[in-house]
């Protein structure tokens, strides 16, 4: 998926991590990291949640929408689909690759 490859190995990896569907526990607020709650978009005001988090990781902000129903969708088939896709191509690439700033 180019957008894994944009946000490389690091930030997949923590995205996976996440154990809920809303802007504040879900796949893409998990692969940011650690972000301060007053940090994340109230849930109400989702068309900035597309900017906030997009600015962040460094991706369109339709991207994010697309990561967010993918994953509210069908959270198993995203999940295997990120693990595909980190064992093809994390070998090789430096573990610091797609680092949140």
């Amino acid at each position: 998926m180019r957008v894994f490859d944009a946000l490389g190995p690091v930030v997949v990896r923590r995205g996976l991590e996440a154990s809920g569907h809303q802007w504040n526990n879900g796949f893409v607020s998990r692969a940011c990291g650690e972000l301060p709650p007053e940090a994340l978009p109230i849930p109400t005001k989702t068309r900035r949640a597309g900017s906030f988090f997009g600015a962040w990781l460094g991706i369109p902000p339709a991207w994010v929408y697309a990561l967010a129903e993918l994953w509210d969708r069908d959270e198993a088939r995203f999940r295997a689909t990120a693990q595909e896709w980190l064992l093809a191509n994390a070998s090789g690439r430096a573990d610091t690759a797609g680092e949140c700033p």
